[in-house]
């Protein structure tokens, strides 16, 4: 007797014939046991919600193959098997009726899992990076699939979406890469902002006519998406809801008109509707294959990077230029925002705009208004413009000439704005200035004007004299610089600042008549 007792408390203590077993209790009437990497639980009723690292098991998740759990379990709560990275697979039994946030978080070698059809709902980050997730079976019944329930499964390759389901969360699939068809059916009515961004191998997806919100870049990257709705008699926009403009999918905001956000499925030529009143921030970003866009006068504002990035937009075509210029004449502020950004060609009721003339009533020419449109051969300003934002005419590499009717009203513009760089400036490519149509050679400053801003006259190759009146203090950085024909300059006594290469490049210049015995500094 003593030997076998011996025998017993000595394989004990090796391990010789026994298994590594850990308990508890993991709901109110339910318990856990833990033995040899098979986790199983039993009882009657709900799980307990823990946060990341709360189970009772989180030390030794690690050690989870198997995931056992009992016909009667009714709820999986919140990160109940967070984190365990080497169970593979899980069988849940027809009394669940919900999975938690995170219950499946990290568990990144699950391979497959069938989700009986007593499930309802599928909460967030439910499946979050299961990266060996290769196939998902959602049963009917579930109603919403919760924000990154399925994000980062990377080798998921295919999804079945039930007709019970009425919402996509967020980011539900956004990295699915493996991903390459889905069908959402006519029972949802909302996809969440991200849903599938970046699966990138997703080849197609069909959306129905049921949908009525889709959140920004939803299907961003994504190649191929079809409209399986009827189209007939713009029926998004008789709901006022989301949904595709002549066969490209857009999206609009709670206002109903405000386009939010697209994916580079749009190709080609896209006239956007009369019913939006404006276009969202970054609203076609990264559009790569659009080549021209429609904007009606219902339109009032175009966000920061509306058009970022659309190296393949080449033509804007407007009806109403006042109505444009309301438009763009705003502060556009961010690289590549402005729609003529890349678009080098503006069009008026189906012609080419070459000589613009700017509206009466406009006060203001925003930042990158005109960035880069190379078909404009001349601009005319009138009085009521006060501001020239940056880059307003950045690279517009045909232009030529700047028509004023009044020196003093160009002047208020032109010489109280510190430029960034010398290119800023309207006439930066534009050699000529007219003044009530006659080309400006002998330039005689206004009495009143106080500064000369930096880039003021850059370029200005007409130019062959220039007086400045006493009370300019200032003459900004490259103020003259490339006035190539200008052989006379007089500076008053007030100047007390000239900045740099203010005349750099004023080949002709031979007479420079300064007005002080203390001349002021010239830098450069």
């Amino acid at each position: 007797m003593k030997t076998k007792l011996f025998l017993l408390m000595l394989a004990q203590m090796v391990g010789i014939g026994t298994a590594s077993a850990e308990s508890g209790k993991c709901g109110a009437n339910l318990t856990w046991d833990l033995t040899d990497g098979i986790l199983t639980i039993s009882g009657i009723g709900e799980m307990k919600n823990y946060g990341y690292g709360g189970a009772p098991w989180y030390s030794t998740r690690s050690t989870i193959t198997t995931v056992n759990i009992g016909n009667g379990v009714t709820i999986i709560g919140n990160c109940a098997f967070y984190g365990c990275s080497s169970l593979t697979s899980v069988i849940i039994p027809n009394s669940v009726t919900s999975i938690g946030s995170g219950a499946f978080d990290g568990c990144s070698s699950l391979t497959s899992i069938i989700i009986p059809n007593s499930v309802t709902s599928i909460g967030d980050y439910a499946f979050y990076e299961c990266r060996s997730l290769t196939s998902v079976s959602i049963p009917n019944g579930v109603t919403s699939i919760g924000s990154a329930a399925f994000r980062d499964c990377s080798s998921l390759t295919s999804i079945i979406i039930p007709n019970s389901v009425t919402s996509i969360g967020g980011r539900a699939f956004y990295n699915c890469s493996s991903l390459t068809s889905v069908t959402i059916p006519n029972s949802v009515t909302s996809i969440g902002s991200e849903a599938f961004s970046d699966c990138n191998n997703l080849a197609s997806v069909s959306i129905p006519n049921s949908v009525t919100s889709i959140g920004s870049y939803a299907f961003n990257r994504v190649t191929n998406i079809i409209y399986t709705g009827d189209a007939t008699g713009s029926p998004w926009g008789a709901r006022s809801v989301n949904g595709f403009v002549d066969g490209y999918l857009v999206y609009s905001d709670e206002t109903k008109t405000n386009l939010l956000a697209c994916s580079p499925a749009f190709a080609g030529e896209l006239t956007i509707p009369n019913s939006v009143t404006s276009i969202g921030s970054s609203a076609f970003y990264y559009c790569t294959s659009l080549t021209s866009i429609t904007i009606p006068n219902s339109v009032t504002s175009i966000g920061e990077n509306a058009f970022s990035y659309c190296s393949g937009l080449k033509e804007v075509h407007i009806t109403d230029l006042v109505a444009w210029c309301k438009i763009i004449f705003g502060d556009v502020k961010n690289e590549g925002a402005n729609p003529l950004g890349h678009a080098h060609n503006l069009y008026l009721n189906g012609e080419l705009i070459t000589d613009l003339t700017i509206p009466d009533g406009v006060t203001s020419i925003g930042e990158c208004a005109f960035e880069g449109c190379s078909s404009l051969t001349s601009v005319t300003i009138p009085n009521s413009v006060t501001n020239i934002g940056r880059d307003a005419f950045k690279k517009c590499s045909g232009l030529t000439g700047v028509y004023i009717t009044d020196l003093v009203a160009w002047c208020k513009i032109n010489f109280n704005v510190v430029f960034g760089t010398s290119s800023d400036n309207p006439l930066a490519y534009a050699h000529n200035l007219y003044l009530n149509g006659n080309l400006v050679t002998d330039l005689t400053i206004p009495d009143g004007v106080t500064s000369i801003g930096s880039g003021a006259f850059y370029g200005c190759s007409s130019l062959t004299s220039v007086r400045i009146p006493n009370g300019v203090t200032s003459i900004g950085n490259g103020a003259f610089s490339g006035c190539s024909s200008l052989t006379s300059v007089t500076i008053p006594n007030s100047v007390t600042s000239i900045g740099d290469y203010a005349f750099y490049n004023c080949s002709s210049l031979k007479s420079v008549k300064i007005e002080t015995t203390t001349p002021p500094g010239v830098y450069k």
